[in-house]
């Protein structure tokens, strides 16, 4: 008997984060908060996680 899979790709698994868009949005609000000289320590930690996770080449990482 054929069971469908539940999230057929990456994408749409919501247990997923996509590296890549996750970077990009955190390198605007990075730039942006520097820019007004706010603190962003939080988010350049997040940005560094998610880089060195690009450059293992890894493209998802799960939320959990």
């Amino acid at each position: 008997m054929y069971k469908p899979i539940p999230y057929p790709t990456n994408d749409v698994d919501p247990r997923l984060v996509n590296v890549t868009e996750n970077a990009k949005r955190l390198k605007k609000i990075v730039s942006d908060k520097d820019w007004n000289g706010e603190n962003c320590q939080r988010e350049r930690e997040e940005l560094s996680k998610f880089l060195s996770a690009f450059n293992e080449g890894r493209l998802w990482l799960p939320k959990f």
